[in-house]
Formats: C-alpha cells, structure tokens, sequence
C-alpha cells in the first residue's frame, strides 16, 4: 500500500504547481510571493502531504505488521471502500478506539488506532479521486495551511536536534509528525465530505461525546475498579486519562451552549452540554474545569461584546477566590507543585536552543503537562509561534461563522487553549481529534448553502 501511495504522489507532485513553478526559472518570483504559495499549498500538494503521509505511514506498519495486525488492516479496507461512513464514525473512533501496541522507542509506543486505520483508508480516497472540494478550500485553506507549517516545523525541529545532538531518539519526532498528520487530516476529511453527511455527521459528533460522558458519570457514580477511580477513562476502549477528556468535555459543553442559542439545535444543545458538564466532574480534572469557566466567559463576551468590559472579573473568580484551594494544590508532592519543577526545568534549555529548541520528542509529552512549554522547549520560538498562528486560524474562521453554534465552537477553542497550559492538549487523540473533525464539518457546513448551521 506505501508503494502505491508512493506512485500516486509521484503523479500528483508532478502536476502541482508549485513544482512547476520552480522548474521554470522564470515564475520562481512569483511562486515566492505569499499569495501564490498559500494557493499552491491549498491545491494538490497540500492533498498530498496530508493525506498520503499518513497513508505512507500506515502503509509501512500495515506491511511490517500485517501478519499480525488483520483488523487494523481490514478497517483501513473498509475506509477505503466507504470513505463517507468512515469519516462519519472518526468521532467516535477517536474516544472509544480499539488500539494494539505495535512497539516503540524508549519514550514512544508505536499503536495503531482504529481512527488511525479509518482516516488514513479514506484519505487514499480522497487523493485518488481528486476530489472538487479540494481545489477551493475556501475558509478552510488558511487552517489547512497553517497545520502543515506546525507539521514542517516539527521536522525541521527534529532535524536540528539531530545535529545539535540534544535529540538521542529521532524515531519519537517521527510518531509526533505521523500523529500530527492523523489529526490535521481528520479535519480535512471533515471537510470534504461534511456537507454531504449533513445533520447524521452533527449527530454522530455528539453522540460519541454523549457516550463518553455517559460512560465517565457510570464510573464516578460505580467505579468498576474503586481503588482506580480516577483512572476511569482507561479501562476498557477508553483510550486516555481523566485530564484528556477533562479538556474534551470543556470543548464540548461549549458547543453545546452555543447550540442552545440555535432553535433548531436547542434540545441537542441542552444534552450535550449538560453531559458534557456531569463527565467533566466525573473526571475532577482543575484544569478541564478551569478551562470550561474560561470558555463559558468567552462565548458571552463573543455573544454580547459589551461584557469584555467584565473580563478582568475571570481571573478574578477563577484564580483569586479559590486561592486557598489553589495554593494547597500547588503543595510539594502534588500534580501542580510537579509540573511547576518539570516547567523549570524544560525552560533552562530555552536560552540555549531559542530558535528551533531541543528537536521534537526530546522528552515525553508527559514530562510537560503544557503545550506551550513543549512547543516552545522542543520546537523553539518557530516551533510556538506555528502552534500558536494554528490555534488563531482555526479561531478566526469559526468566529466569522453565522449563528451562535459557530461562536460556541470558538469558545470551545479558547476553552482547549486554556486546558493546554495544564496539558497536551493539540497532540491527544481523545481530545485534538473531536476538535479538529468538528471544525473542519463546521466550517463545511457553513460554505454549503443547503446547510443551516
């Protein structure tokens, strides 16, 4: 299968512009010029670093480990041959995956997950057949742009670690690249086939959001394991932590606020956002509920702007108030006290390595329990500002929506921007996966004139 995706990228390489481009000498002044490249990038070429990347990718593991890896193999069969159902079932693959160890490094485990299977079968579909939405990605192109410039920059990050020496395990930045383009991809198949699963693609979003906040409310209430009750979100298909659908969760009771404002999508709005709540506080994740506080401020600000005279209150109620609270958390032997010393440390290396950082995956991700930290430790000032320039893209083309939905889906991204000081939030399946599909079938929806969002 990598050997076919290899010869379908050939053909599509050939025929992109920017390569044509730069074999004519003449037009290479204007392929430097940013609204040209941005327009070559949002073609073919950008179809194929996405999609046959992670085809690529999988390919290869699929041919190492086919012999023991069938129904990784038979899901990814399955996408290709119905690449519209699999996109419709990527939310739920994303918080309820099966998944098998394939092997890994010293600080990464190699899986392959049923979402990996299901998007990477319906991403050769979708570059095999040249699909028309790609060629005018319209308010899509600038987030689908802005990802492959975080994906460029965890290689190059990568490949400065190398030679600075600081990076001992290059086979992590590879996972981090292969994992970054699973999830930046999920968004572009939302996009491509959102408009035509309509109202059964908003369903299913929010029925597996419902599902795992059913699950995680269950587990409080009787824990199949009582001596792990706050590991709940691993037992069974649930592949995460607590603090990962902490975040998840936060995103979606945004959602579902700005859904209430909807008369259409009230009462989905109403389910979604109450369960969303009640999984939150089975997970007594701080920083989800923090960052659930965050979002609910921002959706009213961004509902009713003449309320962001009041911001300076939610610091205020949510840091001020509760100090005694959050001074005991920060005690020595607690989660916070440890994250403040892992941050400390993580930041020494930035005076030394400012532009580009130690390489991606350096450390494992849990060492930092903050994107920032991370990005900025490991990809250095280009590596930060990338994410960042990511967050604002996706940010800026959902608050241009029409309707409320829309405004709470962005609240729900302040809400994860939030969650990511205390985690990695943009590099967790359970929770990056839903974010990035939901925008991407918004946004689709939003271009769609049939759709009323």
């Amino acid at each position: 299968m990598s050997v076919f995706g290899s010869s379908v990228a050939l053909r599509y390489c050939r025929g992109s512009v920017l390569l044509q481009s730069l074999w004519n000498v003449n037009d290479v002044s204007a392929c430097v010029s940013g609204s040209y490249v941005v327009r070559a990038l949002q073609t073919r070429l950008t179809n194929v670093l996405l999609g046959l990347g992670v085809t690529a990718g999988m390919g290869s593991i699929l041919a190492v480990y086919g012999a023991s890896e069938v129904p990784a193999l038979a899901i990814f069969l399955f996408a290709v041959a119905a690449p519209r159902m699999a996109t419709l079932l990527l939310p739920l693959a994303f918080v309820i995956s099966w998944r098998s160890t394939l092997g890994g490094t010293a600080d990464e485990a190699v899986f392959v997950r049923t979402s990996d299977a299901l998007t990477s079968g319906a991403l050769l579909r979708v570059v095999a057949g040249n699909q028309p939405r790609l060629r005018d990605l319209g308010a899509y192109g600038p987030v689908l742009v802005s990802a492959l410039v975080v994906l460029t920059l965890l290689l190059v990050a990568a490949l400065a670690g190398v030679v600075q020496g600081t990076l001992t395990v290059p086979q992590a930045s590879l996972l981090y690249a292969l994992q970054w383009s699973a999830l930046a991809s999920a968004g572009l198949l939302a996009w491509v086939y959102g408009p035509e699963l309509g109202h059964a693609g908003r369903l299913a979003w929010c029925g597996a959001v419902v599902l795992a906040a059913g699950f995680g409310t269950a587990e409080w209430l009787s824990p199949l394991d009582a001596a792990a009750r706050y590991r709940a979100f691993e037992q069974l298909w649930f592949d995460g932590q607590a603090n990962h659908y902490g975040g998840l969760f936060a995103f979606a009771a945004c959602v579902g606020a700005g859904m209430i404002g909807h008369r259409r999508r009230r009462g989905l709005g109403v389910v979604l956002c109450s369960t969303s709540l009640a999984g939150l506080y089975a997970t007594q994740s701080r920083s989800g509920m923090v960052a659930v506080g965050a979002g609910f401020a921002a959706l009213a600000v961004l509902r009713y702007p003449r309320l962001v005279w009041c911001a300076p209150l939610v610091p205020l109620i949510v840091f001020v108030l509760p100090w005694d609270s959050l001074r005991e958390a920060a005690a020595e032997g607690s989660s916070l006290h440890d994250r403040l010393i892992a941050w400390k440390s993580a930041m020494s290396t930035v005076a030394d390595y400012p532009l580009l950082g130690i390489g991606t995956g350096a450390r494992h991700r849990s060492f930092y329990d903050n994107h920032y930290v991370m990005a900025l430790a490991e990809g250095g000032a280009g590596g930060l500002a990338a994410w960042l320039w990511w967050q604002w893209t996706n940010l800026r083309a959902l608050m241009r929506l029409p309707g409320p939905a829309g405004l709470g889906i962005a609240a729900g991204w302040i809400a994860c921007a939030v969650h990511a000081l205390a985690n990695i939030t943009f590099l967790v399946t359970v929770c990056a996966g839903p974010v990035i599909w939901l925008t991407g079938f918004w946004l689709a929806a939003a271009a769609s004139e049939s759709e009323d969002i």
